[in-house]
């Protein structure tokens, strides 16, 4: 990693959060990044199921569309490697600016804020696990807490605005929407 250079010609390792100020000197996790707790992983928490999540609703949006149909040919697709990683990187352009695409900047800075909370946490309680830090839900969670988790009102999460569709597909996505409606009106 200190030799794989980032475009700009800096070093993953030189672009990763490491503990600093001699945080973990004297251990032998000196020098080297936070370990594997999921709340010290912003990409590998959350921001690249948001990834996978807008590329699959691009995906779904073309799904139907045959050759030669209207935005056949700007549709997203997981068919091939080639194309799924077109379809990746198409929602990851930098170009499209902060608040477009996956991951937005501002989802960048939440899970970040989150990652510096924890970090706050392990060091106010001076490196030892933190209770309710990280802590999940869903079957491993109770699986790991001996805990069996029942029962409870679940409420469904309405969406307070659209999700953000790329150019290539925003137009083909509001003519299918409008043909949907106009068939089963």
């Amino acid at each position: 990693m200190k030799d794989t250079l980032h475009t700009d010609g800096r070093s993953y390792y030189s672009l990763w959060i490491k503990p600093e100020a001699g945080l973990s000197a004297g251990t032998a996790y000196a020098g080297r990044p936070p370990g594997n707790s999921p709340e010290l992983m912003p990409w590998g928490t959350s921001l690249n199921k948001d990834v996978d999540d807008c590329v699959a609703r691009h995906v779904a949006v073309g799904y139907g569309l045959k050759e030669g149909d209207l935005g056949y040919s700007t549709r997203f697709s997981r068919h091939t490697l080639r194309e799924q990683t077109s379809a990746y990187k198409r929602v990851m352009d930098p170009a499209l600016g902060m608040e477009k695409g996956s991951p937005t900047s501002n989802r960048i800075c939440q899970d970040i804020r989150k990652f510096i909370l924890a970090l706050t946490g392990i060091r106010d309680a001076r490196g030892i696990c933190v209770q309710g830090l990280g802590s999940r839900t869903g079957h491993r969670a109770a699986a790991a807490n001996g805990q069996v988790q029942r029962g409870g009102k679940r409420e469904k999460k309405v969406a307070t605005e659209d999700p953000w569709f790329h150019s290539d597909v925003a137009e083909t996505r509001l003519r299918l929407i409008a043909a949907s409606r106009e068939r089963h009106s």
